[in-house]
Formats: structure tokens, sequence, C-alpha cells
């Protein structure tokens, strides 16, 4: 089996999208990747593109033999929910948005990596770290939990994430609009931190967690350890991939 090479993808300002960075990360440390201008489009090759924008397309819309894959993990409704023409497969990570998509489709979990894991503090700041920017929706709903004594941590980057992460009880997940779609990779993050996660109602396979309508304020330790081995046994990011293609 030929290894396929991952696409990393720039924005419009140059830059590799900072969302995207642990997605990077787990590339890295498990496959061959290279930017847009390296793409040989009569090679025998399987490209990975993550994610889509206009430079994928004006990269892969013209003639090709190499195999295109994208592997969409954006929010449907945000972008199209179909397989673009100039991609020949699209793997999706979240069952809603997988059911939305008629063909040229493949479902294909957002595994992890023991290396993401870094160690929870044992003293917590904060009650949810929810990694998300606020507004509309999500800000009403974190208000609300806020009313009831729940504290959130700050969102940010690299150590503020970490530190985010590390001393909160709970990781929580809610939609950014009424779609129940999931956010693959920041419940990947969450499963590979131990962290418990707190999510709106949806179809969560294949994490273990527990819905924000069932939520009594129990640590709910046992499913972070079962997400925590999911995620890096038998849910790898290498073996998904591998499994995939």
């Amino acid at each position: 089996m030929q290894n396929p090479i991952f696409v990393k993808v720039r924005n419009d300002q140059n830059e590799f999208y900072p969302s995207y960075d642990i997605i990077n990360q787990l590339i890295d440390w498990n496959f061959e990747s290279c930017e847009l201008d390296k793409v040989e489009p009569d090679s025998n090759n399987t490209y990975i593109f993550i994610p889509d924008n206009g430079n994928v397309k004006a990269c892969c819309e013209r003639p090709h033999k190499a195999k295109y894959i994208l592997w969409n993990i954006e929010i449907p409704g945000q972008v199209e929910e179909k397989c673009p023409d100039y991609m020949d497969e699209m793997w999706l990570s979240c069952k809603y948005f997988y059911s939305l998509v008629p063909d040229k489709k493949k479902f294909v979990v957002l595994g992890g990596d023991k290396r993401l894991y870094k160690d929870p503090d044992p003293i917590k700041q904060w009650a949810f770290c929810h990694l998300s920017y606020l507004y509309g929706k999500r800000l009403g709903q974190v208000k609300e939990l806020e009313a009831r004594g729940y504290t959130m941590a700050p969102i940010g980057w690299g150590e503020t994430r970490d530190k985010s992460i590390a001393s909160s009880e709970w990781g929580l997940c809610l939609h950014q609009n009424p779609v129940p779609a999931l956010s693959p990779q920041r419940m990947t993050l969450y499963a590979c931190r131990k962290l418990p996660i707190v999510i709106e109602e949806c179809n969560p396979y294949p994490y273990k967690v527990v819905k924000l309508k069932d939520f009594t304020g129990k640590d709910y330790k046992e499913l972070a350890e079962e997400n925590f081995k999911l995620f890096t046994e038998t849910y790898t990011f290498k073996k998904c991939v591998e499994r995939a293609i």
C-alpha cells in the first residue's frame, strides 16, 4: 500500500491555518506532507488536502492522474454539502455531515496520538474549556452556564490552550449553529488530553460523551479514560488513515 501525501494548505495571508495546528502535528508525526506547489498531478500518488480553499480549487481542477481526497472537518452549511467536482473523494469525520453528502464520500474517524497527551493540572481553575469563538447561540449558552456558577477557561492557541485544557474539569462542545455537527479536531484533542467531553445533542460516534441535557456535574473520569484509550490505541490517526486508504 502506498502511503498518502498530505497537502498542507495556506490561507490568503500565506500562513498555515492556526485552527488546523493539531491536525498538522498529527500529519507531521505520521505521514509525508507537501504544499500545493509540490503536488504532482500526473503521478500515481494519493493526496489528502486539509482544508479546501480557492488555492486548492485552482490546483486541483486541472486534469489529473493522481488521486485527490478532501478531508472536510468544517461545519455543514458553511461549506458545500457535496464532494467538490475537482476531488475524487471526500472524507468526513462527523456522522451527521456524512449523512448529508450524496456520493464520493467516506466516513473516517479523526484519530489521535499518544504524543498529544499532556498531564492535567491537579488544581482546576475552571469548570469548562470550550475552545470556541463565542457569539450568537454559543454566547447565550455560555452565559446561561455561567449564571449557574460554571466558570469558563480562556480561549487561545499554544500555551493558553494547553493551560485551559489542563486546568478545566470538562471539555465543552457547543454547536456553532442549530446544525448538530461535531468539531472532530476539538473532540480528539479532548480525548487525548483525558478531558471528559460534554456535548449538545448529536451523533457523537465514536466518542464517549455526556450530553449537555444530562450533565450533572460529576467528574466523568471513566469516560475520559475510555476516550483516551480509544484515540491512542484503536483510533490512532495513522490507523484511521491507513484503513480509509
